[in-house]
């Protein structure tokens, strides 16, 4: 069973969605399995370019991680040479991604763990550039404008942190052993908070103990569901970055008594006005004016930040400037007081 990747749960990219269960070979002899089988959301309004960050796998002797990419066969990985945690990865998809799992004869039967981190950024030149896209006419001469081949030319990018973005940034770890809401925090308007990363002890056998993240935003549609049996341990999290701007729970399910150990790692912090215009969200008429006074709808088709701040950047109206005090020519000197004559009158 190949993981169900859904892209348009990224409400909020640059999103990283975590997926963790269990694949399962039942035959002794060699074979193919797709653990990832994932078409990018190509309609203009959901229009995302796909990115791994991480993934977690038991080691499998004789087996090899197979990565296809927009139709072209970029990477296979030795499963036997994974090294028992997540391993940081960093590979983009602008139409289609697959991961196949090519086994040799004797590993099966075997449950095998299985985690991942998929996301996504928005659609822009950068990321066109980055997954090897023709750029169009306009698209390139926005990107000569604001000098982002320049930019390209003398700066690496590499992976990207999770975290970025976020100031206040906190873990705890849970116990569980009954069915209810482990995590719950919400934020006040005009704030984001984040899951960055989670991790459990995982269990003996799959479905033994269930997570299910919500946001606030949609309470009865879930982000994703996540196996123990397929957690790399409490001191490896797997990283992830579910954003909301409401609030973030995460439910317990446990199909098996027993007791369990979780591990979050979220963030806080106020939304920056580059996410307000990215994500859709009202602006007031004093952030419009500092928005198009940096022209954000300009750098976020670009898909980077602004690289510098104009001259003249009016949050508030403009205070009259304070006019320099009135100086006075010098007047010649009078006599000293030794030389006045004092008229003394009889």
């Amino acid at each position: 069973m190949s993981v169900n990747v859904e892209f348009l749960k990224i409400r909020y990219p640059p999103e990283f969605l975590p997926y963790a269960q269990s694949i399962s070979i039942t035959s002794s002899t060699a074979g193919l399995l797709e653990l990832v089988d994932a078409y990018v959301p190509s309609e203009e309004q959901n229009r995302i370019v796909a990115w791994v960050k991480s993934i977690y796998m038991a080691r499998l002797p004789d087996s090899e991680l197979e990565w296809e990419i927009d139709n072209r066969v970029v990477a296979v990985n030795k499963v036997s040479a994974f090294p028992g945690r997540p391993i940081d990865v960093w590979r983009g998809a602008y139409n289609k991604l697959t991961i196949r799992l090519r086994y040799g004869s004797g590993v099966g039967p075997i449950d095998i763990p299985f985690a991942i981190s998929i996301g996504g950024f928005r659609t822009s030149i950068l990321q066109k550039i980055l997954t090897f896209q023709e750029l169009s006419d306009e698209e390139k001469e926005l990107a000569t404008k604001y000098g982002l081949f320049t930019m390209l030319s003398i700066r690496r990018l590499g992976p990207y942190n999770v975290e970025e973005d976020f100031d206040y940034v906190d873990e705890v770890e849970v116990e569980i052993s009954s069915a209810h809401t482990i995590f719950r925090e919400s934020v006040p308007s005009g704030w984001k908070i984040a899951i960055l990363g989670i991790t459990a002890e995982p269990t003996d056998s799959p479905s033994q103990c269930l997570l299910t993240i919500y946001r606030d935003e949609w309470k009865y549609e879930p982000v994703t569901t996540l196996d123990l049996f397929a957690m790399p341990g409490l001191e490896w999290l797997l990283p992830c970055r579910i954003i909301s701007t409401k609030g973030i729970e995460v439910v317990a399910d446990l199909p098996q008594p027993g007791t369990y150990y979780v591990r979050i790692r979220y963030a806080k912090s106020r939304i920056t006005l580059y996410e307000k215009v990215m994500w859709g969200i009202k602006l007031t008429d004093v952030e419009r004016r500092v928005a198009e006074k940096l022209k954000l709808w300009d750098w976020i088709k670009l898909g980077v930040k602004p690289m510098y701040m104009p001259v003249k950047l009016e949050m508030a109206p403009p205070m009259p400037t304070p006019k320099p005090p009135e100086v006075k020519p010098p007047t010649a000197p009078g006599p000293s007081p030794e030389e006045v004559e004092i008229e003394v009158i009889p």
